[in-house]
């Protein structure tokens, strides 16, 4: 799945969003609308710690908008519109659940189609800089389709919150097998420009350093969950994606590699998280969110240098 990034309001402001997974019929270029209903808009506002489950049915709901500008879908059915204030930069992650229902989810501007942010059938990331005018998120229905949903709403001050590097366990940059526990951890890390998913799970950290030119390599295995690995240099608002991995599904290892060429000593801060929340136990065994993390690294061996002279002394 490849990531697509598109800019909000300058090169400052990022907005992540997923493309479509299916395909997807056009509207009808004649019957298009432009304005959804913001006036019945339910009025959220959006919090650096918001986490919130909004419940809804778009069943009887005006159908006013048959297309917006970022995606040509025949989004003919009702929309139910949501009303963002945003009073302080957030990354916002939004989630739509519609099991028996082919709804879409579309981010706004202002209170327009040709405004369209991001699009996708299920889930985006954004980040929105605080504003006085609101943005609007607008659940609508592809060729008409009408029903209920969920929509889950999680928001975070920055892609990394300081409380990963305050939590992390310090680890040797050596041949270290260790266990850890995503089980009820606070889910600091959603989502970085070098990912590819969504990631609702808590995460368990880890902190090592990395010696000039070396090779670390982190595996995560024997897991009963979705594992994903994230490797950062830092915490707080501006912290760089080294790493991650998220190649196989439930149960199965996942691993990085990376070498450090930075010229000097580097600190790093490893993560271990989940697609999904990990909240329950099975039975009397350890917890689901259990896994096993391996932690090696190799340094280059420095080669020596010989003269001529040295070299012809081997062979007498």
């Amino acid at each position: 799945m490849m990531l697509l990034t598109a800019s909000i309001a300058s090169a400052d402001e990022m907005l992540i969003a997923y493309p479509k997974s299916i395909q997807r019929r056009p509207a009808d270029p004649l019957n298009i609308s432009s304005r959804p209903d913001c006036a019945a808009a339910l009025s959220q506002t959006i919090t650096a710690d918001l986490d919130i489950t909004l419940h809804g049915d778009t069943t009887g709901l005006p159908s006013l908008v048959a297309a917006y500008a970022c995606e040509p879908w025949d989004e003919s059915g009702p929309e139910a519109v949501f009303e963002l204030q945003v009073d302080q930069n957030v990354l916002l992650s939004v989630f739509l659940d519609s099991p028996l229902a082919d709804l879409d989810i579309f981010l706004l501007s202002d209170c327009d189609s040709d405004s369209c942010l991001a699009a996708h059938i299920s889930q985006f990331m954004a980040e929105l800089p605080a504003r006085p005018e609101p943005y609007y998120l607008v659940v609508d229905g592809y060729r008409g389709a009408a029903g209920t949903f969920n929509l889950t709403l999680t928001a975070q001050p920055g892609l990394l919150d300081q409380m990963a590097c305050d939590l992390a366990t310090d680890v040797a940059c050596d041949d270290v097998v260790m266990g850890g526990n995503v089980f009820d951890q606070p889910n600091l890390v959603t989502m970085a420009d070098c990912g590819s998913y969504l990631a609702f799970g808590g995460e368990d950290w880890f902190r090592l350093t990395l010696p000039d030119r070396a090779e670390l390599d982190v595996q995560v295995g024997s897991v009963n969950f979705d594992a994903v690995l994230w490797l950062f240099d830092d915490c707080g608002p501006d912290p760089v994606c080294l790493g991650y991995a998220d190649g196989g599904v439930a149960s199965e290892p996942e691993s990085i590699s990376y070498i450090n060429e930075s010229g000097g000593e580097l600190s790093l801060l490893l993560g271990v998280d989940s697609i999904w929340d990990i909240s329950t136990a099975s039975g009397d065994s350890e917890p689901d969110g259990a896994f096993s993390l391996t932690v090696s690294c190799s340094v280059p061996v420095s080669s020596e240098q010989s003269t001529f002279g040295d070299l012809k002394s081997l062979f007498r």
